[in-house]
């Protein structure tokens, strides 16, 4: 599942840019996902990826909007 999400979350950033080193390096790096996943919130908004209460995408990562605690 984490697999997929991330996949979704790169290819809405950058579409059909998305290569798999770049999947697997997400994956193995809190920080890059956390960095990506506020990169889709800034750019979209709120979406089925990236929302801030009851994250089911990426649950293991805190996604507060900026300025909140």
């Amino acid at each position: 599942m984490a697999a997929r999400n991330v996949t979704r979350l790169l290819k809405e950033l950058k579409g059909d840019e998305v290569d798999l080193m770049e999947v697997l390096e997400t994956l193995r790096d809190l920080n890059l996902l956390q960095q990506r996943t506020s990169e889709l919130r800034q750019r979209d908004g709120e979406n089925d990826l990236v929302h801030t209460k009851g994250n089911k995408s990426f649950p293991f990562i805190r996604l507060d909007k900026p300025g909140q605690t």
